[in-house]
């Protein structure tokens, strides 16, 4: 078997059957359109499918008038999340489907059963002495449930619906408040009990929330297989409330919006009427839900008013009296009435029973909780994404998988697991939303699904697992299709006793060169298969010929070269000084290729202030030459030799000139800031060279000179999450795309580090990196002294990553399916071309799949992705990778083959790619629409035997609603007035590129306890829910999103603990502005702190700046923007209001 350690040489071609990768021959290969970064989204219109899911029947109707016309508009405006409501102090008046209005001013009344209480809107339970309760909302659509507290004179009907096997039926419970499951207006025909308090568990190969297991529909009644969904609602046809989640009988709404959401109309709005691009997914068009324009509301816009009695809205301790205090009222032993127990998979480590809103904590120490909520659907009965990740590493972690199971979905991102790779490609390159194509566009358009893959052709594959073999098929080149030009795989099928073979990819017959041939053995396979990598693998590594060359010559090997600012900013910063003391030591890890004793990349320098200074660095030299250019309208190269060195040959030249820069320009009084020129000038020195590179580009300047690249402050954060958002995204000129485009046709990419104290107009400037495939830095406010550490760890990642330069990607698919559009940090000059100058491992390309023509089951679907590159040697290569999919016309394949972290990537980039030319409010009604659609589908098609009353997800996306919800919570999509345009522009064009893995820990951030650590112990710790709920006021906690590393301390952790950390024994002592860095100290303690620190910076591609955050300091507001499942400070739902929300549209959808 071949190592892979040196080129693979077989016998000179007689004929080549090569060519450049580029686009294709008229015959055989549809053409494709594409949208690339930056770029106006063309060819993306409106839907034109309703989505079928508009059943039919009368609508009731509205009490509340509202504009539109379109029965679903009525059907979406009965449920309350878009209505807007008249308000009289805290009461508010709304629709109720059915033939009772109840309208509830402080204390709500059963008709039926003449029950009176308070609608209290703090937690499950008694409310605190002195608060007064809040008045209650009317406006329930239909038999909803109401959430509260019933509280009454009256032993007999307290306001509880009696509970079996917990006690006698109709026996009074007056010492113990539970929570209300009824409803406001007239009750059930029979009055059911809350039911028993069960935990999470399975009944019937369904995993279900609240109900009798014994009435849930088994698998086989359902019509779906084994563990397919998880079920969160009443039980079936029993007319139960389950417990927790306050779901009523079969036909019963959720929450209504006054129980702890968003008032109606300023909610989360159900999606506008066609809105949806063709085939994007995102939701079926004409199904307008709402009014046009209904939406979030403005950032600060909360989920409704607070009422009495709610207490703070800060991260403090709860309120006394709340169960968990400890002047307040002990919890009970159990699950109280109306709740459900907890399951163990889903318990926070340390943590056992069931929680009343927050987690317990010893005695005289309240815990860290989340402000009091309405009584309603608990957080820790949600579908935990925590619970996710580590049931799939011990269950998948420890055995090898597999490549080539078609139709099975790959461990999750999060596992950490093993791939063999016998023929299809490993999951770090490619992955796919579905494992099951389905066979026709009609079954994609039904389940709303979006068909696509993730790219991310240079991942880092482990030590343990083979690398990528490289093959030299001689000077014909690689082995190609000559109808598609697809490249010889695995997946060809070889006939005529091995003179011709069958590409899967087009579906041509080709004959096999003379020197290719092989004679088939009794199973018809070649008899040299193992000796043949292409053949067996499914990722490969081809030598290319100079066919595969700009202008039939092979490229030199690449260079870096750094362009920095010596302006004023610079210097008085202490950038150029740190700059120029450290560049020389960090170069040292320059990457070389695999085997190589030493890089053969080179090295520049290029500095700007007024003009552009080029230096020549050549190894005879004593002393480094400077050339300086004045004009700066119309750049050249000046300089050829001597200008690109190899830094070990000119090692004292280059030495001396950082020496003597900071001295050079250490009186610098200004800059204009020539940031354009400057740029062109390296591009137009490494084209003179005939290489390919990278520019370093160190600026700190707003580049308003007169000179080409000038730019005016346009900054308006008013216009954030308005219409006209997308004004502060455009280009404010040409120039720097073109010049953008120029760089990509050299092969030259481009990392930005910006040093900047104000807007410098990143949406502009950010197209030179995000179009040439680099990266965009950015450093509020840089001092050498705080953020030194911060710029010099992340330049050292980029100068030691390896890389791929001046590359091609193009996406190749079997007849019947093609690639269509293309969500990155990349260019296109047409539609089938992904141009890349620079590609890392973190590199990531969503490509959208669309049926031209209906797929054959038995054949399945293939997915080749090539991308044609020069090494850092050098070297043109091309790497390819295969992927095979099973193929069903059955919707159960489909939700049973979702690849979830690949579906919320591919969401969440194209949403990020939409918010250049569509409103927030649009996009978000999209994907909330999309993902009500999914589910919809599956419970209608699926699910048919399940109480309507149920939420039920699929297993494989039963983490659809979390995510969805993070990815509108995100900065990058929801950020308003209260943050800088340059700052959303940076996160949309940094997030736009990120790779799979860091996608789904910047939506959905790691959070880790460091208070509890085992010095004896090594590795990151049991990772926790993202809510505050899991935290607790004695401990202290790490929360990392990738861009950001928070250390929170609580206000009781123990001064040995700080001491031991910090180096303070008092919680007042701790000082966050000078706590930066944690600090060495000599005791197990603080080194298993610092070692958890350091692993999970070492994950990242970018260096996390720690940030303590004291409780209740006023930092700590920011710091709640990434508790993602908690109710956000902006106003965002959290994470079982937006459950709530989602299953109400789906129910919309149903009936």
């Amino acid at each position: 078997m071949y190592n892979g350690q040196q080129p693979w040489n077989a016998p000179p071609s007689a004929e080549a059957y090569g060519g450049h990768d580029g686009p294709p021959s008229s015959t055989g290969y549809p053409q494709q359109k594409a949208v690339g970064q930056l770029q106006a989204p063309t060819g993306i219109g409106h839907h034109t499918d309703t989505g079928g899911f508009h059943l039919g029947g009368p609508q009731p109707s509205l009490q509340q008038q509202y504009s539109g016309t379109a029965p679903f508009q009525q059907q979406q405006q009965q449920s309350g999340w878009n209505q807007q409501p008249q308000q009289r102090g805290q009461q508010f008046y709304g629709s109720v489907q059915g033939q009772h209005n109840a309208q509830v001013v402080g204390n709500y009344r059963d008709p039926a059963s003449q029950l009176t209480g308070h609608m209290n809107q703090l937690s499950v339970g008694q409310p605190p002495v002195g608060l007064p309760s809040a008045s209650g909302t009317a406006g329930l659509s239909g038999p909803t449930m109401a959430l509260g507290v019933a509280t009454g004179s009256d032993a007999g009907r307290s306001g509880m619906y009696p509970q079996q096997h917990n006690q006698v039926i109709g026996s009074p419970q007056p010492l113990q408040p539970q929570e209300y499951q009824g409803h406001v207006g007239p009750p059930p025909t029979a009055l059911h009990p809350t039911g028993s308090q069960l935990p999470v568990g399975t009944a019937g190969g369904m995993t279900q929330v609240g109900g009798q297991p014994s009435q849930f529909p088994t698998s086989r009644q359902a019509g779906y297989p084994p563990g397919m969904s998880q079920h969160y609602g009443g039980s079936s046809g029993s007319g139960m409330m389950p417990p927790g989640l306050g779901i009523g009988p079969p036909g019963s709404g959720i929450a209504p919006p006054g129980s702890g959401m968003r008032p109606p109309g300023s909610g989360m709005g159900p999606p506008g009427s066609g809105m949806g691009p063709p085939g994007s997914g995102m939701g079926p068009p004409g199904s307008g839900m709402g009014p046009p324009g209904s939406g979030m509301g403005p950032p600060g816009s909360g989920m409704g008013p607070p009422r009495s009695g709610m207490g703070p809205t800060g991260l403090g301790m709860r309120p006394p009296g709340l169960g968990m205090g400890p002047s307040g009222m002990a919890p009970p032993p159990g699950p109280s009435p109306g709740m459900m127990g907890m399951h163990p998979a889903n318990q926070p480590p340390g943590r056992t029973g069931p929680s009343m809103g927050g987690p317990p904590s010893p005695t005289g120490q309240p815990g860290y909780q989340q402000p009091p909520q309405a009584a309603g659907p608990s957080l820790e009965n949600m579908p935990s994404a925590v619970a996710v990740y580590k049931a799939d590493q011990d269950n998948r972690g420890s055995v090898p998988y597999m490549t080539n199971d078609r139709g099975i979905v790959p461990p999750l991102i999060t596992t950490r697991f093993q791939a063999i790779d016998n023929g299809n490609c490993n999951p770090r390159y490619l992955r796919s939303t579905l494992y099951c194509a389905p066979a026709s566009n009609d079954l994609l358009s039904q389940c709303k699904i979006p068909f696509a893959v993730v790219a991310q052709p240079f991942a880092t594959i482990p030590e343990t697992e083979v690398q990528l073999q490289l093959v030299d098929h001689g000077p014909g080149g690689p082995i190609r299709s000559r109808r598609g030009r697809g490249y010889i795989n695995p997946f060809v099928q070889f006939t005529d006793g091995g003179r011709c073979y069958l590409d899967k990819l087009d579906g041509f017959t080709n004959e096999v060169p003379p020197e290719y041939f092989c004679h088939l053995d009794h199973r018809g396979m070649r008899s040299d298969l193992d000796r043949r990598p292409e053949l067996y693998y499914g990722s490969v590594e081809f030598v290319a010929t100079s066919e595969y060359c700009k202008e039939g010559k092979l490229p030199e090997p690449p260079a870096y070269l750094f362009v920095v600012d010596v302006g004023y900013n610079s210097v008085q910063s202490g950038l150029l000084a740190l700059w120029a003391s450290s560049i020389l030591s960090l170069l040292e890890n320059l990457p070389k290729e695999r085997g190589e004793e030493k890089s053969r990349i080179r090295v520049g320098f290029i500095t700007y202030g007024k003009a552009i200074q080029f230096f020549k660095l050549k190894g005879t030299q004593a002393q480094p030459q400077v050339m300086v250019l004045t004009d700066i309208e119309d750049v050249f190269m000046p300089l050829l030799d001597g200008f690109i060195v190899d830094l070990d040959e000119a090692r004292p030249v280059v030495e001396s000139l950082l020496q003597q820069l900071p001295e050079m320009y250490g009186q610098a009084s200004g800059s204009n800031g020539i940031l354009g020129p400057a740029v062109k000038a390296g591009m137009e020195a490494l084209k003179a060279a005939g290489c390919p590179g990278k520019l370093f580009v160190l600026h700190s300047t707003f580049p308003s000179s007169e000179v080409p690249g000038k730019l005016q402050n346009r900054e308006d954060r008013k216009l954030l999450l308005t219409d006209k958002e997308k004004n502060q995204f455009a280009h404010q000129t040409p120039y720097y795309r073109k010049l953008a485009e120029e760089c990509v046709d050299a092969g030259v990419s481009i990392d930005l580090f910006l040093f900047v104290n104000q807007y410098i107009d990143v949406a502009t400037i950010g197209t030179l990196s995000c179009t040439t495939g680099g990266k965009i830095y950015k450093y509020k406010n840089f001092r050498a002294v705080a953020h030194g550490q911060q710029f010099l760890q992340d330049l050292v990642k980029r100068l030691s990553v390896p890389m791929a330069f001046d590359a091609i990607m193009r996406v190749r698919c079997s007849p019947g399916i093609r690639a269509v559009d293309f969500y990155g940090n990349f260019f296109m000059s047409n539609t089938t071309d992904v141009q890349l100058a620079c590609v890392d491992p973190e590199t990531a390309v969503a490509v959208d799949i669309k049926h031209d023509d209906k797929l054959d089951e038995r054949d399945g679907a293939y997915i080749q992705v090539a991308l044609l590159y020069t090494s850092m040697s050098g070297q043109r290569r091309i790497r390819v990778h295969n992927l095979a999919l099973q193929c069903s016309s059955q919707l159960s394949d489909l939700y049973r083959s979702v690849d979830m972290h690949c579906l919320m990537t591919f969401l969440a980039k194209k949403a990020i790619f939409l918010m250049l030319s569509t409103p927030y409010q649009t996009i978000r009604e999209r994907l909330t629409e999309q993902c009500a659609v999914m589910l919809a589908c599956y419970r209608k098609n699926c699910a048919t035997q399940s109480s309507a009353g149920q939420l039920i997800l699929p297993e494989c996306m039963k983490l659809l609603p979390l995510y969805a919800n993070c990815i509108l919570k995100s900065d990058c999509l929801r950020g308003g007035a209260d943050m800088p345009v340059d700052d959303k522009a940076w996160l949309m064009q940094t997030a736009l590129g990120l790779d799979l893995m860091t996608t789904l820990v910047y939506f959905y951030p790691k959070l880790l306890p460091l208070h509890n650590l085992d010095p004896a112990e090594t590795g990151v710790p049991e990772q926790l829910r993202c809510s505050c709920t899991f935290m607790q006021s004695d401990g202290v906690y790490l929360l990392e999103d990738g861009m950001n590393l928070f250390i929170w301390v609580g206000q009781m952790v123990k001064p040995e603990w700080l001491q031991l950390v910090f180096g303070v024994s008092l919680f007042s002592q701790l000082d966050p502005e000078k706590m930066t860095t944690l600090l060495d100290l000599n005791n197990p303690v603080s080194h298993r702190v610092r070692s958890v620190v350091e692993e999970i910076r070492a994950e990242r591609q970018r260096f996390m700046r720690m940030i303590v955050v004291k409780q209740k300091d006023k930092s700590e507001g920011f710091f709640r923007r990434f508790l993602v499942e908690d109710k956000g400070i902006d106003g965002s739902p959290s994470y079982v209001d937006y459950l709530c929300h989602l299953h109400r549209q789906i129910k919309d959808l149903l009936n």
